[in-house]
């Protein structure tokens, strides 16, 4: 049974066994202890942040709450070993249980425990207390003290067992990456020569490599969830545990603190992944480790790890996936009730990767305009002339050609840069929410040999930087066939 859930039961089987002795316990030399009369009630009332534990052979582990992620840390034994998480469940069940045991009834006539398990609680900003735990029961009850003077009572057998039956090594998490307050910006995740990189701006999730985008939200937040989820099939000793010099994937999640915590640093989780740790490949080494990072140069402060642990295979290869599959298979990271204007433009070279696809400062005489008024009626107009109410057919083909781009997903993305091989370009597309505020500029064109369904029309290409997305419904053709009806070539 892991220390998760031993504790957890124990609280129940102190919770019952409470019950029970109450109804059956003798009445002398008991003594209720008047509120506040307990320095380890007004203690756990405080708010506790380090627990000191020592087994009564001069050996002791701390265990204390970090305010900057919120999580308990365990200090190393010794020189060689390393600060870890351990499992809030466990923290607060074994709280839980100090609780219960500082309600129990004092007797002025019980002795104090000799060869105890000592525990140390500090609270801000009162003095440590001290408690001692003895290893002695009679009737399923040890004798608890606080302190040297402090009162004595009988508390069930259940907290010494936790002493003995759970180390505080067993307490550490499994969780790799363990969720903090701060909020993820950037994600990399680098395997077999491949590197993808995400970055979260005001919510929003973009592709910086292998090539700037904007991601696909589902897929980017299914990635965070799965390193946020990676747990360690075992974690090792310092001692025994193999050094993983030459990884073969990295994994690393870079964090903001929230505003209040006052500091610019940010918060680096890492997980570099060794060889195979059996016989089978069914698990692999892996070594963890979290740090601050300040300013260019500083150098950072460890804040837990790094541990040696053993991960299994399908865990990683969850997350270890073509970099492109994060690429948004939409061209235009916006709806199309949000977008208000589209500018077309006769652009032949638009599908290339030498065209730098940006506004245009000033309308040519041949680009049409379309724009809806407050009632969401759509205007159009030639270059710079007066907008007009649009004909039908366009009122029709610029609704769905911002269906196409906000809200249809392409049927594949393409970032080779031999993708527009063999495409035609027929305009260059600026789509925005008001005359001042582009949303994107999009190249489209046709493409052939893309297993489009009808080889004679291709596939419809729309650009965006460096990504091709290809279409090949009728409908996207048809859209082709309107925009060279509007924009024909000269002469």
């Amino acid at each position: 049974m892991s220390p998760r859930a031993a504790i957890i039961a124990v609280c129940c089987a102190l919770l019952s066994a409470s019950a029970a002795y109450f109804m059956t316990r003798p009445v002398a030399h008991k003594t209720a202890a008047p509120a506040g009369a307990s320095a380890l009630t007004d203690a756990l009332q405080a708010g506790v942040h380090r627990v000191a534990i020592a087994d009564g052979t001069g050996g002791a582990r701390s265990i204390t709450l970090d305010p900057a992620t919120n999580l308990w840390l365990l200090e190393p034994a010794d020189a060689g070993g390393r600060t870890w998480p351990v499992s809030t469940e466990a923290v607060r069940g074994f709280l839980r249980l100090l609780a219960d045991a500082a309600k129990q009834p004092t007797d002025a006539g019980l002795e104090r425990p000799k060869n105890a398990l000592a525990i140390t609680v500090h609270r801000p900003p009162g003095p440590p207390i001290e408690l001692l735990v003895g290893r002695d029961a009679v009737a399923g009850r040890v004798v608890l003290a606080e302190g040297a003077s402090g009162p004595v009572r009988r508390v069930d057998v259940s907290l010494r067992d936790v002493l003995i039956n759970a180390p505080l090594d067993e307490w550490r998490t499994s969780a790799l990456v363990p969720r903090t307050p701060a909020e993820p910006g950037r994600i990399v995740v680098e395997s077999g020569g491949r590197r993808l990189e995400l970055q979260r701006t005001r919510g929003a999730w973009s592709v910086l490599l292998p090539v700037p985008s904007h991601a696909d939200a589902d897929t980017a937040g299914r990635l965070l969830a799965g390193i946020q989820s990676l747990n360690a099939a075992r974690l090792l000793p310092a001692g025994g545990a193999p050094q993983i010099t030459n990884p073969t994937a990295l994994i690393r999640l870079v964090s903001h603190p929230p505003q209040a915590a006052g500091t610019t640093e940010q918060f680096v989780q890492e997980v570099l992944l060794g060889g195979p740790a059996d016989a089978e490949n069914k698990t692999f080494f892996c070594s963890a480790r979290a740090e601050w990072q300040g300013a260019r140069g500083s150098q950072p402060r460890p804040a837990w790890g790094p541990v040696t642990a053993t991960i299994p295979r399908e865990a990683i290869e969850s997350l270890v996936r073509d970099p492109g599959a994060y690429i948004s298979k939409r061209a235009v990271p916006s709806t199309a009730a949000d977008a208000s204007r589209l500018v077309l433009s006769r652009d032949t070279e638009s599908l290339d990767l030498a065209t730098q696809l940006v506004p245009a400062g000033v309308r040519a005489p041949r680009d049409l305009t379309f724009a809806r008024d407050p009632l969401g009626s759509w205007l159009s107009a030639r270059g710079s002339e007066i907008p007009a109410a649009a004909t039908d057919r366009q009122r029709t083909a610029a609704a769905a050609l911002l269906r196409l781009l906000c809200e249809t997903d392409a049927t594949r993305v393409l970032t080779d840069v031999d993708a527009a091989a063999g495409a035609t370009a027929a305009a260059r597309i600026e789509v925005g929410s008001s005359a001042a505020s582009p949303l994107a500029v999009v190249g489209i064109g046709t493409v052939q040999g893309v297993g489009a369904e009808d080889n004679a029309s291709g596939a419809v290409v729309v650009r965006t930087g460096r990504v091709w997305r290809i279409y090949e419904s009728p409908q996207a053709r048809e859209l082709i066939r309107w925009i060279s009806d509007e924009l024909p070539p000269e002469g």
